[in-house]
């Protein structure tokens, strides 16, 4: 009776002892280099819209009928110049950024909000993006889009021209 009673203690002693593993593992994302931004420059290659309300996700890959390019210039006083070409023109869209690397926030600022009715994957007014992951020539961003009609997420991948 004794040895039972010692067999029933130590049972659950024993597997309350191991370790229970995540059952949702967090993914990081690690990288091996430093994040240089001022006196570069980078191209969207693609994006993936989600629209949080709906579920509706949607890949959009350039050159497209509506955009040939669209690219970002980072220069040492802070100002970041994105431009688009569209096919007919070339637009330049000037913002002043920071950069926080310990946070992975790349804040872009507009004071001249301009909103294209068509292009609505472009940048306007303050944002902050989320940078993913990036190596010494690919950069992934995330930025959220919420307005009265939607709650849309996008990520971006760029990659570095210079």
């Amino acid at each position: 009776m004794k040895k039972l009673l010692f067999i029933l203690i130590t049972i659950p002693l024993i597997f309350s002892s191991c370790e229970k593993e995540e059952e949702n593992p967090s993914i990081t994302t690690t990288t091996s280099t430093t994040l240089t931004l001022e006196q570069t420059m980078w191209d969207l290659k693609s994006y993936i819209l989600i629209n949080n309300l709906t579920g509706f996700t949607e890949t959009t890959n350039f050159p497209t009928s509506g955009v040939i390019s669209l690219e970002w210039n980072f220069f040492d006083n802070g100002t970041l110049i994105e431009t688009l070409d569209n096919g007919f023109e070339v637009e330049d869209f000037p913002f002043t950024y920071s950069y926080f690397p310990g946070n992975n926030r790349l804040n872009l600022y507009d004071d001249d909000i301009i909103e294209p009715s068509n292009l609505d994957f472009i940048t306007y007014g303050d944002m902050i993006f989320t940078i993913i992951e990036h190596t010494s020539n690919n950069l992934t961003c995330e930025w959220t889009n919420i307005s009265e009609e939607s709650n849309v997420t996008y990520r971006g991948y760029f990659d570095k021209v210079n």
